[in-house]
Order: C-alpha cells, then structure tokens, then sequence
C-alpha cells in the first residue's frame, strides 16, 4: 500500500543543475513571454534529450535508487536529484521523482486518501498542452 500509513520514506534530494544552464532558460523564458509564444519550452529538457548517454544516465539512476529502496524495504521512493519527472514501478518499488520547480514546473501531490499524483503547473493561464503520458498518471495504493 502507498500511503503515509505506510513505509513510504526514502526522500532523496540534491542540487544537481549547472548553473549557466537555469541562467540560459530564464533569459529564453523572458524572451518567449515577452514574444508572446504560448506554452512552457526548457532548456535543460531540450539538452538533456539532445545529449547522448543522458538517457542510459536516468535510467541507471532510477534502477540505482529502486534497487536502494528495496534493499530497505520500502514501498516506494520519491526523488527528484535528475529533473526528470516520472511514476513508475521498478519491480518491487514505485519510482516517483518529482521533476523540478524551475524547468518542468512538476511536483508530487499526495492525496488525503493515499493516492500519489504527479502534477504540472501550466504558466501564463494559458490552455494546458496535452501532459506526457507519465505526467497523467496517478498511482494508488
């Protein structure tokens, strides 16, 4: 069961962006609001996905942490160290990393009832774009 009733707790947490690159996407984010163009674009998104090994880096990152929390037996792991926002179970542990404040605007939201969200804060009152399919996904225990 995932909940707050149950053993939940492996919080993993960290300073892990370059500094240049937060500072290269609040001058695209200026110029993007100040042209008017519609939606959220990161940076370090586009970065990451264009750099090759990044993918085989998460990857290994999220199997490192299950691997982590089910040597502690825990139900699940929350992290959020790569920037990458993802819900998914790795074997015997859900995976939960909530992404970052600054380039996704991502966080996990635990629900009264247990349930564990990830969600995405659109800016600018602008319509949602359709979410990436592990960023709709809510997971119950």
């Amino acid at each position: 069961m995932v909940g707050s009733a149950s053993a939940y707790a492996l919080v993993m947490s960290g300073v892990g962006r370059e500094i240049v690159l937060v500072d290269l996407n609040r001058a695209l984010s200026w110029t993007r609001r100040k042209l008017r163009l519609r939606g959220h674009w990161s940076l370090a998104d586009y970065a990451k996905s264009k750099v090759q090994g990044a993918a085989s880096f998460i990857s290994g990152f999220e199997r490192a942490v299950a691997r982590y929390g089910e040597a502690l037996r825990v139900d699940g792991v929350i992290c959020g160290h790569i920037h990458t926002p993802a819900v998914k179970r790795l074997d015997r542990v859900l995976y939960l990393n909530c992404g970052d404040w600054v380039d996704n605007c991502t966080a996990i939201v635990e629900h009264l009832d247990g349930r564990m969200e990830l969600v995405r804060h659109v800016l600018g009152g602008s319509e949602p774009s359709a979410p990436k399919d592990e960023l709709a996904e809510e997971v119950t225990g």
